[in-house]
């Protein structure tokens, strides 16, 4: 024990003493400043997770490094530790820390719960005690090994009779601050700790960085003062100083030397030993040297006592290896020495510096020189390697033109031994390749504890070494590795000076000088510590509050052991802002350590900080499971890859947790079925008021069928009744002739015929729904049967042009049918296809048999009409379903033919398809069986159609020869697309006029326009182009506006006859009409006309505007009047040249003349000429011979002529009565 008592003491007694220049150990305190309870340490440990304690006599004390955590007794309270004041601690094998106390407690720390067990010294089975009666070893329970324990500093007379004291110098920097050391303890960092009886706890790092600082120099002058520049070499050290001279210290005797009078300044910038060995000293004030061999001072450039220039400023010296001449920086530029003949030389470098001062100077390995400036950069002068002639210069600047430097301003150029260039400069540290000039940037990005680079060396094994504002950092030029180095000095760490610093060529010691002395060190003894710290966490706050182990807050313990042994913690909603405390167990340099620290969940990068920010604090997290980690890296930079976890669940606020969820479920079920009775509820009474709904539409749209096909019936009755009753009262009148008379029975039996067939077909749709229609089956040629139905159709594909004819190869099939059913079908299919085909259009019907057995016929009916839209091909069989074309709404049915035509095909066990493109093809096919399967003993009959035969149709057309007219009678057009009423109105118009006819409004328009006929009949519902559409562009028409226009319509109503006079009618006569009555209305309007026709030839001076019936007629009339009066004169003006004026061909003009004045062309221009004549001779302000040729006669004879033929008087005699 003495032993090992004397080794420490020997540590103590070679690391405490003053030592000016050498190593010695420097002591680091902590007292009751740093957090110690009290100055008295009486003993110290360091427990298995790494965390000092130390004993004093006011409580027991955790240190991490960067603060303590006090225990002390707490009266009531049994875990608290025994006793404040602290005798021994002890760290058994397993780790666990037993602590005696002053009343002989004994307890035992317990790491879980951070508290403390109790036991009095007789609960230990063996106890030793020395002479004095203290305890010096005990044995706990069987478990625990023997263990010694002993006061330390002062050795008790029975132990010893030695006695060691160390007296404390206050002024030894670095030296223990009390003279009575109560304990010593080394760690397994090879720390040295002492506690001492007033000073608190002394510890020093056996594996400290030896660096030696220099501060406390023995020239009172010299304390404390900036060393600006430096030179060492094997005798001593040159020290530069900022304005206290220049200071030699000699390495072997410690003496110094010190100049300042001899100087030509006390502000010393450069130091410089020449290849003689002399030293060059460069000021502010000028250039001196040391002569090594006289031991005197030589004064070059001395500034004068009071002179403020410039000029005289030496900041930097180097010797040309090649010549050995001296280069020195100065601020006016470079002067370049010769030795031999002691003259200066300035150098021409002027275009390569923005500023003149040049504060560094530095020759390489290949003998090139640079020079850094303070404000132009760096310049490198390159010599030829054969020649050793300066060749080239290539500037290094911040100007973006040349190799990019951080910053103008360069302090230091130092090689390394690859031959790379370091240039420090004031924005970072510059690797410099020379030759392809690539200039590399480190920064504090790069690891740099600064990037105000004050001075670069480089050493012996490549390394470069930086000194800066902060200290010394290192950078391994291999690994590019950087490493960052605290150096304490007297107050603070070191603040290196720029460009002050040197290498000691024998040794190869780096020295760099600092704001307060100076550093040295040898490089190869600067070891890193490779050992990372070991991360504890010290703290939990919520809410800005501690939590202790066993504490609830808000109803929940969150700390249930220490906090550096949990490994989860789980937090309440309410808890969710938080801090983490934690702290780098490396005690050598705490202050310099470094923290990385994440949050997996919610950070997505590692946060850094430093030791004076080693809480991490959280606010407001989400519910959810983190991970909080932590690691640390010592002061050497060296980090601890295996960070500290700590897991961390936030749990959810009680609405979002699993039984609030299945309470939510819960009652969104119930919701939800309640919302699902309520939709199905809904859903009920929705569809039945669709149900009602659709009914009542359906109702509504039967309603409106049923009353479009009551008005579509009435139209269809009104024409076959109206070419009854009509003939029938021209027949009871008794003024027919027999021919006559015979046609129109034969008109009347056709009509009543057609009306049988659509009461019938009414009668069998009825018996159809009710289901009382029953087949007539008969056995008999169907070919024969066909061709008979088809030709109740002839005469009427003779008037509409229509190619209409039947296509098959059979000419006679013996087929069981109903006739009567067939019949139906057949008329029904025939008079659609005629009914949609335009004139000159094309139906075909198609009859063939099956191949098997004849079982089948297949009979179809194509037209090229208008066809049917494919949206409506499968309503077209539907009951009073009809096809709504706007462009044929002459069309009408009754909607109940096609409908009809489908049951019949039914019953019939057949079908029946449609197929249709519009204006191109329909096709209507009906497929029947043979109901001779079905009765084979049927006999063979007749079929009888019950309309018009064949042979009474063609009897019809030889009768329809029309009657031809006297030439002079009125032209008639009858416009009308029934064949029958068209046939009628001629057989009674033919006897009195000349009667035209078209088949619909197109065709009436174009026979108008040719033919400008006195009258014109026309129906309005009209396949092509209605009457109302016909009407409107007669009346619009110059050619056609005089004629008379008479409307037939089947429309009774008020608005119909409104719109038909608004489009120029002059008469408007409704289905069934009288022909009495249409003869009357004919004549009168042809009769008005010819009355204004009369009264135009017979009166002078009558304006013939009041021909005009609408404004077409007026304007004619005024545009043809306008034209004779502007031609008054001109004798060549006849018809011919009217025609031409009024754009119309002269038959035209004249039929349209005529039926306005009753006068031919000629008649109406001779008219006018002497309407105007007679005008002139009332006036009597011309003669008669010039009033002739005025309008247009060449001689008055002539004139007088015509004259008295149109006024029964002469010119003259005229004149003399209008003057009566």
């Amino acid at each position: 024990m003495r032993v090992f008592f004397k080794i420490v003491l020997f540590l103590i007694l070679l690391f405490s003493g003053e030592y000016a220049v050498g190593q010695k150990l420097n002591f680091e305190y902590l007292t009751v400043k740093d957090g110690l309870p009290q100055s008295t340490v009486r003993t110290i440990v360091k427990d298995k997770y790494g965390f000092m304690w130390f004993g004093t006599w006011n409580g027991l004390c955790r240190y991490d490094g960067n603060k303590f955590k006090l225990y002390q007794t707490i009266p009531g309270d049994t875990t608290s530790i025994g006793n404040n004041r602290i005798h021994y601690i002890y760290k058994d094998a397993k780790g666990i820390l037993w602590i005696e106390t002053f009343n002989s407690f004994i307890c035992r720390y317990n790491y879980k719960t951070d508290n403390f067990t109790r036991f009095k010294v007789n609960q230990v089975p063996q106890m030793i005690r020395d002479s004095t009666n203290r305890l010096r070893s005990l044995l706990v329970f069987k478990k625990y090994t023997n263990f010694l324990k002993s006061h330390i500093g002062s050795f008790e007379p029975s132990q010893t009779k030695e006695h060691i004291v160390f007296q404390t110098n206050a002024n030894s920097e670095g030296g223990l601050n009390d003279n009575n050391v109560n304990c010593v303890y080394l760690d397994d960092s090879k720390i040295l700790w002492l506690g001492t009886a007033t000073g608190g706890v002394n510890k020093a790092d056996l594996n400290a960085k030896k660096f030696h600082s220099f501060s406390a120099l023995k020239h009172k002058s010299a304390v404390n003062t900036p060393i600006r520049t430096m030179l060492a070499d094997k005798n001593g050290i040159w020290l530069g100083t900022h304005d206290n001279g220049l200071l030699f210290i000699n390495r072997k005797t410690k003496a110094e030397t010190y100049f300042v009078n001899e100087l030509s300044g006390k502000s010393i910038r450069s130091i410089f030993k020449d290849s003689h060995g002399d030293i060059w000293i460069g000021n502010r004030s000028g250039l001196d040297k040391y002569d090594i061999r006289s031991k005197k001072i030589i004064n070059y450039f001395r500034e004068k006592e009071g002179s403020s220039s410039q000029v005289n400023r030496f900041f930097a010296i180097a010797e040309d290896p090649v010549d050995h001449f001296l280069w020195f920086g100065t601020y006016n530029g470079i002067l370049r020495y010769d030795k031999q003949t002691n003259k200066f030389e300035k150098q021409s470098l002027q275009k390569y510096f923005t500023s003149s001062a040049a504060g560094c100077l530095f020759f390489d390995s290949k003998k090139n020189l640079w020079i850094g400036s303070e404000y132009s950069g760096l310049i490198e002068l390159k010599r030829n390697p054969r020649t050793q002639q300066w060749t080239d210069t290539i500037a290094y600047r911040e100007d973006g033109i040349n190799p990019k430097l951080p910053d103008e301003r360069v302090y230091s150029v130092a090689e390394d031994v690859q031959g790379n260039i370091w240039a420090g400069t004031a924005n970072g540290l510059c690797k410099i390749n020379p030759k392809t000039q690539n200039v590399k940037l480190y920064t504090t990005a790069d690891g740099l504890s600064d990037q105000y680079i004050a001075k670069v060396l480089s050493d012996r094994q490549g390394n470069i070494w930086i000194g800066h504002k902060k200290g010394l950092s290192k950078l391994n030029t291999r690994t590019n590795q950087i490493r960052n180095y605290s150096v304490r000095g007297s107050h603070q760490d070191y603040e290196f000076m720029d460009g002050s610093g040197c290498i000691e060529p024998s040794t190869g010691e780096l020295f760099f000088g600092g704001i307060d002395g100076f550093v040295s060190f040898r490089p190869e003894e600067i070891i890193d510590n490779l050992n990372p710290p070991t991360v504890a966490l010290t703290d939990f706050e919520v809410l800005n509050k501690t939590v202790k182990i066993g504490e609830e807050i808000n109803g929940e313990v969150i700390l249930s052991q220490a906090l550096n042994l949990t490994k989860t913690i789980t937090l309440g909603y309410e808890d969710k802002s938080f801090s983490i405390e934690f702290a780098a167990l490396d005690y050598s340099s705490p202050s310099k350590s470094r923290y990385a620290y994440q949050l997996e969940g919610l950070d997505k990068d590692w946060i850094y900080t430093d030791a004076s920010r080693r809480i991490a604090t959280y606010a407001n997290l989400p519910s959810g499971t983190y991970t909080f980690k932590v690691k640390a890296a010592n002061s050497d930079g060296v980090w601890n890859l295996k960070p500290r976890t700590l897991q961390i669940m936030v749990l959810p606020p009680w609405w979002r947790t699993w039984w609030a969820y299945s309470f939510y479920l819960i009652v969104l079920g119930a919701i939800g079925y309640f919302l699902y009775r309520i939709f199905k509820a809904k859903q009920e009474y929705n569809r039945r008021i669709l149900i009602e709904s659709l009914k009542a539409e359906k109702a509504q749209e039967l309603d409106a069928l049923k009353s479009r096909f009551f008005t579509n019936v009435s139209h269809e009755f009104r024409t076959p009744l109206t070419l009854i009753i009509d003939p029938l009262e021209s027949l009871l009148s008794g003024k027919l002739s027999n021919d006559k008379a015979k046609e129109y029975y034969g008109v009347m039996h056709r009509n009543a015929a057609r009306l049988l067939v659509l009461i019938n077909q009414f009668l069998d749709f009825r018996k159809l729904e009710s289901g009382n229609l029953n087949l007539k089956v008969h056995k008999g040629d169907i070919v024969a049967f066909v061709r008979n139905v088809m030709a109740a159709f002839e005469f009427q594909a003779q008037q509409k042009n229509i190619d209409y004819r039947l296509e098959t190869d059979l000419n006679e099939l013996q087929f069981g049918f109903d006739a009567d059913g067939l019949e139906k079908i057949l008329y029904n299919l025939i008079s659609n296809a005629f009914k949609f085909t335009s004139e000159g259009g094309g139906i075909v019907i198609s009859l063939s048999a099956s191949a098997e057995n004849q079982e089948h016929i297949i009979l179809s009916v194509t037209d090229n009409g208008m066809g049917i839209p494919a949206e409506k091909l499968d309503k077209i069989f539907e009951s009073f379903y009809q096809v709504e074309d706007n462009d044929r709404a002459d069309i009408v049915g009754t909607g109940v033919g096609l409908s009809l035509t489908k049951e019949l095909v039914m019953l019939h066990k057949g079908n029946i398809t449609v197929s249709s493109v519009p204006y191109k093809e329909t096709c209507f096919t009906v497929t029947l069986a043979n109901l001779t399967a079905t009765n084979p003993n049927l006999e063979s009959t007749e079929s009888i159609v019950d309309f018009q035969s064949r042979e009474d149709a063609e009897e019809v057309i030889l009768e329809t020869e029309e009657k031809k007219s006297q030439s002079d009678a009125a032209i008639v057009l009858v416009v009308e697309d029934n064949d029958e009423i068209r046939n009628y109105i001629r057989m009674n118009l033919s006897g009195d006029y000349k009667v035209i006819e078209a088949a619909n409004g197109l065709q009436g328009l174009a026979m108008a326009l040719d033919t400008i006929p006195d009258l014109i009949i026309s129906d309005i519902m009209m396949p092509e182009l209605n009457g109302l559409d016909l009407c409107r562009k007669l009346k619009t028409n110059e050619k056609t506006s005089h004629i008379p226009v008479i409307l037939l319509t089947a429309q009774q109503s008020e608005q119909y006859q409104m719109e038909g006079y608004e489009t120029g009618a002059d008469a408007y006569i409704s289905k069934p009409f009288s022909s009495a009555m249409l003869l009357v209305r004919i004549k009168n309007l042809i009769e008005s006309r010819r009355k204004l026709r009369e009264l135009f030839n017979k009166t002078t001076g009558f304006n013939p505007l009041v021909l005009g019936t609408n404004a077409a007629d007026k304007a004619f009339l005024s545009k043809a009047t306008a034209l004779i009066d502007a031609n008054l004169s001109n004798e060549n003006f006849d018809v011919e040249w009217l025609a031409s004026e009024m754009f119309l061909g002269r038959t035209q003009l004249y039929r349209k003349i005529k039926a306005l004045t009753n006068q031919s062309a000629q008649e109406f221009i001779t008219t006018i000429r002497l309407n105007k004549a007679a005008e002139m001779l009332l006036e009597g302000k011309f003669a008669v011979g010039e009033i002739a040729f005025m309008v247009g006669y060449t001689d008055s004879t002539s004139f007088g002529r015509v004259f008295q033929k149109q006024f029964g008087l002469t010119p003259k005699k005229y004149s003399q009565q209008g003057k009566k």
